[in-house]
């Protein structure tokens, strides 16, 4: 592989006239600065951006933190973030947290080692340590996702609030008043946002949302939720799990007890991951903006990156509601039917 050395030495110029020209610099003598592109094309050198950066303090360089890689959600934003940041001309490069937060503070400290422009950051939980090192750091960030609600810095999400209200009303408008949620982690505020939405328009109704936490947003989770909703004795005909994966995992325990789904239960998710789709039946769900978050997620950080001083900014997209197979008008659940299924659930091991 030809080096800049190579290159100067076939133009027959210094290595620093060279790199001026490879950077750009007009201070060059035109046709030096031709012979330098002809010895460019010649030896096919491609300059290396990353060591630049290391030097120049920019190399065009976007650091993207997220919990989990496998999580399908995340790996929709992580899609999404390297196609807006190709775009613009900036390498994305990736940092996974594992969901753990001493792992999310050395990936934070290699990426500042690193000397990335910026950091677009979902952070493991609200306790999340990070943002006083982004502070002594100076790098510009920009919070997604399960962003800085209690920071002042630049984020962008969903309205989280209004899935949780969209998805109560799409249940109760289909005759549901015996309603379940599976809710997520609630060290992060958006599965707290989500509940808080569900149960704020269901108590318009006078109706109380029977609901059980999981500690993340895995498939393993719903099923383990779903369970322990029943053992519990809980009466409900419609569920609104907190992400797709929860409801699909729920999906998959109801179908192992007989539970039939939307016959027997409705269920509705959130993000609209492509498993929704795969699933049968289809599952309803309520849809996250991806493409809009991470689009703008990267207009901010190119904002803040070219104004550090302004103002921090929030923006909040708007969920909608798809529907497919997985919910159906009902009438309310008799005590005999639900005697009769939790008895049937129940002894399944």
């Amino acid at each position: 592989m030809a080096s800049l050395k190579d290159v100067s030495r076939l133009a027959g110029v210094s290595p620093s006239t060279a790199s001026r020209v490879m950077t750009g610099n007009t201070r060059v003598d035109p046709e030096a600065k031709q012979r330098v592109l002809a010895a460019v094309a010649e030896l096919k050198y491609k300059p290396n951006l990353f060591a630049r950066g290391l030097r120049n303090r920019s190399g065009r360089l976007i650091g993207l933190m997220v919990p989990e890689i496998l999580h399908e959600t995340f790996a929709i934003f992580i899609s999404l973030v390297e196609e807006a940041c190709v775009e613009r001309g900036f390498t994305m490069i990736l940092g996974n947290t594992h969901d753990d937060p001493a792992i999310e503070e050395r990936v934070l400290g290699n990426l500042i080692g690193m000397n990335v422009d910026g950091i677009i950051i979902s952070v493991v939980s609200d306790s999340s340590a990070v943002m006083s090192s982004l502070r002594q750091s100076d790098i510009p960030v920009v919070g997604i996702d399960r962003a800085f609600h209690h920071e002042n810095v630049d984020r962008i999400e969903v309205d989280n609030r209004e899935a949780g209200r969209i998805a109560a009303h799409y249940l109760h408008s289909m005759g549901h008043v015996k309603i379940a949620c599976i809710a997520g982690p609630q060290t992060v505020t958006l599965s707290r946002e989500r509940s808080a939405g569900f149960a704020e328009y269901l108590s318009t109704k006078g109706i109380k949302p029977i609901t059980i936490a999981g500690g993340d947003f895995e498939f393993e989770t719903g099923m383990v939720c779903l369970r322990a909703l029943l053992e519990r004795g809980e009466e409900f005909t419609g569920i609104w799990a907190e992400n797709d994966l929860l409801a699909i995992g729920a999906m998959r325990e109801m179908d192992r007890l007989g539970i039939r789904v939307p016959d027997d239960v409705s269920i509705i998710g959130m993000d609209d991951i492509k498993t929704t789709q795969m699933i049968l039946p289809a599952l309803t769900t309520i849809r996250q903006p991806f493409a809009g978050i991470c689009r703008k997620a990267v207009e901010l950080l190119l904002k803040r990156m070219e104004n550090p001083g302004s103002p921090p900014r929030r923006l909040v997209l708007a969920p909608d509601l798809v529907i497919r197979d997985s919910v159906h008008r009902r009438p309310p659940l008799t005590p005999a039917a639900a005697k009769a299924r939790r008895r049937r659930a129940l002894r399944r091991p």
